[in-house]
C-alpha cells in the first residue's frame, strides 16, 4: 500500500515532490498506529525521485516487522523515526522502544535483504541493530540524495548545507 501511495504522490500534477515526512506518514497509514506510539521528526527534506521508492519499500518492511514481532506488537511499544543533517549527510534513524527483545533473524529472507541492502551504495551506510527493546535501523546518505526545496530537483548546494 505504501508503495502505490508513494507512486501516486510522485505523480501529483502540481509538483511531483514528496517530503520525507510525507513518505514516512504514508508508510504508516495502512497500519493504524496510534499517535502516542509514533514519533516522526526532522527538517523538511525532499528525497530525489530515484530514492523514494526504495525508501518507501524499506519503511514498509520495517513497519510490518515492528507490528508483527517488534515494538508495535505489544501495547507499550513505540517507534521513533527521525532524521537530521550531519555535515553533508542525512541520517535517518528508525528506533523501536518498549518492545520485546529481538535478535537477528535466523535466516535471511526477502524482507531482511531489503532492509539491509536496498539502499546501500558505496556512498551510503545502512546499519541495523537488534536490541533488548526493538530494532534500530540507521540510513546515512549524502545530502545530494535530497533536494533542498519543493520547486527543484537540484540537490543541496554547499551554501544551503552551512546555513
Amino acid at each position: 500500500m505504501a508503495l502505490s501511495t508513494a507512486y501516486r504522490l510522485l505523480a501529483r500534477p502540481q509538483d511531483g515532490r514528496i517530503t520525507l515526512k510525507e513518505l514516512v506518514c504514508v508508510a504508516f497509514a495502512g497500519h493504524r498506529v496510534p499517535d502516542d506510539r509514533l514519533s516522526i521528526e526532522g527538517p523538511t527534506l525532499y528525497p530525489v525521485e530515484s530514492g523514494v521508492i526504495g525508501l518507501a519499500m524499506v519503511l514498509q518492511e520495517l513497519i510490518t516487522n515492528a507490528t508483527k514481532y517488534g515494538a508495535l506488537s505489544v501495547e507499550c511499544g513505540s517507534v521513533r523515526v527521525g532524521w537530521q543533517l550531519d555535515g553533508k549527510r542525512v541520517d535517518i534513524v528508525w528506533q523501536e522502544e518498549g518492545g520485546p527483545p529481538v535478535s537477528p533473524p535466523s535466516r535471511f529472507g526477502f524482507g531482511t535483504e531489503l532492509i539491509e541492502r536496498a539502499l546501500r551504495r558505496a556512498d551510503r551506510r545502512v546499519e541495523i541493530l537488534y536490541g533488548s527493546d526493538g530494532v534500530s535501523w540507521t540510513f546515512s546518505s549524502p545530502l545530494a540524495g535530497f533536494a533542498s526545496t519543493k520547486s527543484t530537483s537540484e540537490p543541496f548546494s554547499d551554501h544551503e548545507v552551512t546555513k
